[in-house]
């Protein structure tokens, strides 16, 4: 196997582990009862496993799977207004001493 080929399949392995990784936090946000704090947590986590297979696509995780998540939350709770999370770099949770979203 050449090595373009060894590269497109360790591509694709990671974009099937990202893509279960991101369904299944869309499905919990959408199922499972949790707090704000615990779904920030949820997010952070989700986003952290996407930078580990994605080193420097911070960009491309808040563009495209951030608002995918955010919008799992908000019809979780019956589209009552909630702030807006921001994920901040690192995945810290509140319980750490930093948030994990902000106000926008």
């Amino acid at each position: 196997m050449s090595d373009l080929q060894e590269a497109l399949e360790d591509e694709n392995k990671r974009i099937r582990r990202l893509r279960l990784c991101i369904d299944f936090a869309q499905q919990c946000l959408m199922t499972q009862p949790m707090s704000l704090i615990e779904a920030e947590a949820l997010i952070a986590g989700v986003r952290s496993v996407a930078l580990t297979l994605f080193p420097g696509k911070e960009a491309v995780f808040d563009l495209i799977y951030l608002p995918r998540l955010q919008r799992a939350l908000r019809e979780s709770r019956g589209n009552r207004p909630a702030r807006r999370l921001t994920v901040i770099a690192g995945g810290r949770t509140p319980s750490d001493g930093q948030s994990v979203a902000r106000d926008s």
